[in-house]
């Protein structure tokens, strides 16, 4: 896959390694996407449950 970020996505990636929350620029990236998935199921799961309980 090819990522590409601006200028500034760079810089704020660098800060956040730089500032030992991540190992590397490619482990944060994997942590946002990890939670953009999250973020889309619960998404799913709510709009499942609101179709569910309209059909009762």
């Amino acid at each position: 896959m090819t990522f590409r970020a601006t200028d500034e996505q760079l810089a704020a990636l660098e800060s956040l390694v730089d500032a030992d929350v991540y190992h590397s620029r490619s482990e944060a990236l994997r942590a946002g996407v990890q939670q953009l998935l999250e973020r889309h199921r619960g998404s799913e799961t709510d709009r499942d449950d609101r179709v569910g309980s309209a059909s009762k």
